[in-house]
């Protein structure tokens, strides 16, 4: 591939040696760590480890070079459940401490036979791509059933203008006019199917999506898809139609509302329209989940939310403009989350055992600090 003609130069100005010894922490399955452990052997007597070390150039696989800059560094962390590797990931990052590059693969082993006969071999696992700024510019996503995608994205003045997804297939020549391809994309074997481009309005409102369709998609008369959204939202969600009807929005924390098609849920509301519980049903009408909310005037001061012997609860406080400013998550009666907004930075805060594990800063809704709490 052409990025390793510039990898020798790269090797001899990136002279980090691993000068500090892996860092090992007792971890859960999604890979926190919540507490440093003295060596490897102490970590071990976990369920969940995640091990933490800074990368040599040698270290790293043939198939992220290309995503490499002599100011990055690498750093390599590792989560293994009883002591079986489970997953890897790569973390570029520049001298500003921004992350230019996060991959993370499922399948530990056989990686350096990513590329064979510079054809790619998919593994389950994704890589991201980060800008200056620390903006998403492109997701590749691998699966070992074969499939795999990308998606490409270009920003004007920090505001998403476009998306251009792409699917792997045999390689093909045809190139489009009217969306960049570059041309190792064409190589690599990835075709564009579809891309999707955004209008706003004054304020920096959403106003429309267009969705163009490429690769022999059709559709009726050649027109594009258009979805446009409404002048102003919050005066659409005010009109009286929305009250009963809409879904409630609820916390994060409660996760993701998964459903087959006889699913429903059931509303329960105040004679003033407010949702009071939420009841997810299964096609036996045997409740799933349920959700309780407590409100305050016009706002939820908390949900709360039981399935089987689980019991989640958010608690949320206001300022005196009706702005949200804090938000507490619980497990069984246990702080896990609290959350403080200032303006546009959010502060999150991990707890295990009701113990300060980790500190993040969010501005703008993208991550800037990780501070993890000893």
């Amino acid at each position: 591939m052409d990025f390793l003609n510039q990898s020798i130069d790269i090797e001899k100005s990136y002279a980090l040696e691993k000068q500090e010894p892996v860092k090992w922490f007792r971890s859960n399955s999604g890979a926190m760590a919540l507490e440093e452990t003295f060596s490897k052997s102490v970590a071990f007597r976990n369920e969940y480890v995640l091990s933490i070390e800074t990368a040599r150039f040698s270290d790293i696989p043939e198939y992220l070079l290309e995503y490499f800059s002599s100011d990055f560094t690498c750093e390599i962390r590792v989560l293994y459940k009883n002591e079986e590797p489970l997953k890897t990931q790569w973390l570029f990052k520049d001298s500003g401490s921004i992350t230019r590059m996060n991959a993370v693969f499922n399948d530990t082993e056989g990686w350096e036979e990513l590329y064979k006969n510079n054809e790619l071999v998919l593994k389950d696992g994704f890589i991201e791509i980060f800008d200056s700024g620390a903006f998403l510019i492109s997701e590749y996503r691998y699966y070992n059933s074969g499939i795999g995608f990308k998606i490409d994205y270009t920003y004007n003045e920090n505001m998403l203008t476009s998306c251009a997804f792409f699917i792997i297939e045999e390689k093909s020549n045809e190139l489009h006019e009217d969306i960049a391809i570059s041309l190792q994309d064409q190589k690599s074997g990835y075709k564009l199917v579809y891309a999707d481009f955004y209008r706003y309005n004054r304020s920096l409102s959403l106003r429309s999506m267009e969705r163009v369709f490429y690769a022999g998609m059709q559709i009726t008369q050649g027109d594009p898809l258009r979805i446009d959204f409404p002048r102003n939202t919050m005066d659409a969600i005010k009109e009286s139609g929305f009250i009963t009807g809409r879904i409630n929005a609820y916390s994060d924390f409660f996760g993701d509302v998964y459903s087959d098609n006889n699913y429903r849920m059931i509303y329960e509301n105040d004679e003033r329209g407010r949702i009071i519980t939420q009841s997810f049903l299964d096609d036996n009408d045997n409740i799933i989940w349920i959700i309780k909310n407590v409100w305050n005037n016009n706002r939820i001061v908390s949900s709360e939310k039981r399935e089987g012997g689980v019991v989640l609860l958010a608690e949320y406080e206001y300022s005196g403009s009706g702005e949200r400013i804090t938000e507490k998550n619980y497990r069984n009666g246990m702080l896990e989350r609290l959350v403080r907004t200032e303006g546009n930075v959010d502060i999150e805060e991990l707890y295990f055992n009701n113990v300060l594990v980790l500190r993040a800063v969010w501005e703008d809704g993208r991550k800037i600090s990780e501070t993890r709490i000893r």
